[in-house]
């Protein structure tokens, strides 16, 4: 999502194998707040119905996990609300295998 020429919200989807590389995450996570006019990071989860939101708050960032398919992922730089069960309708149950 873009605000006139600057990035406002970046989307990441975190696989499984991202998750056991955590520093890389939390170093990527750290370029992304670098970025100018990035007010909202959100990692959605590939395996599970879950989000990540980090939020710019002045010189800091705020974070916030939401880890429920009733749950509402709210954008608050553009002023959008998601249901949870929006973004993961059509993603499967996981692979038990």
């Amino acid at each position: 999502m873009r605000c006139q020429d600057l990035p406002r919200i970046v989307f990441e989807i975190v696989s499984a194998s991202e998750l056991r590389n955590r520093r890389a995450r939390d170093r990527k996570r750290r370029d992304l707040q670098d970025i100018e006019g990035v007010m909202e990071i959100v990692e959605l989860y590939q395996a599970d119905v879950a989000a990540h939101v980090y939020r710019r708050a002045g010189d800091a960032w705020t974070f916030e996990a939401i880890e429920d398919v009733d749950a509402v992922l709210d954008l608050r730089s553009i002023g959008v609300q998601i249901p949870l069960s929006e973004i993961y309708e059509f993603v499967g149950e996981p692979d038990d295998t």
